[in-house]
């Protein structure tokens, strides 16, 4: 999980915090990319908040690539 967050816990508390991630699924052996997805999320709150708002989005579509 490689992302990119701005905001800080302090600022959060008085406006919006954004996340832009990538999640990528790799295979067992640790190097082949088997799924790779951008996501980006903006919410109130804390920048934890943003960042599983982020991985909601794209996780249900990667784990089906997965299977």
């Amino acid at each position: 999980l490689f992302g990119k967050i701005t905001g800080s816990s302090d600022a959060a508390a008085a406006g919006k915090t954004s996340a832009e991630i990538v999640v990528t699924l790799y295979g067992s052996d640790g190097k082949t990319v088997i799924a790779s997805t951008p996501a980006a999320a903006e919410v109130k709150g804390p920048i934890e908040d943003a960042v599983k708002a982020a991985i909601d989005q794209v996780i249900s579509s990667l784990l089906a690539k997965a299977k």
